[in-house]
């Protein structure tokens, strides 16, 4: 008796269109592997360094998020907590960012 030939199936023929259909480099880990876009220089940053405490740029607070920043008060002394409240009342004035704060002050 001899072999039968396996007949291929829908799956293992669309396989090798679709390989020719897509470019070279895309695939399925194409969105991972390009490079990321290069920066307009015509952006301005989001906070200038002159306004910013020092203990705000040490901890790099505008791009912190509260459970971030949550994590990142037992570090600060009194004096640079309540420099971050003044920080955030003349810019952002989120405020679940100052209520904690000003609980950080308290305490």
């Amino acid at each position: 008796m001899q072999p039968a030939e396996a007949e291929p199936t829908e799956a293992t023929a669309a396989a090798p269109a679709a390989e020719a259909a897509s470019p070279s480099g895309a695939g399925r880990y194409a969105l991972y592997s390009s490079p990321a876009p290069a920066p307009s220089g015509d952006t301005a940053p989001a906070e200038t360094s002159d306004d910013l405490p020092a203990a705000a740029a040490r901890i790099d607070y505008p791009e912190l998020t509260l459970a971030q920043l949550r994590g990142r008060l037992p570090g600060l002394t009194t004096a640079e907590v309540e420099s971050l409240v003044e920080f955030e009342r003349g810019h952002k004035a989120r405020p679940p960012f100052l209520t904690m704060l000003e609980n950080r002050i308290t305490r």
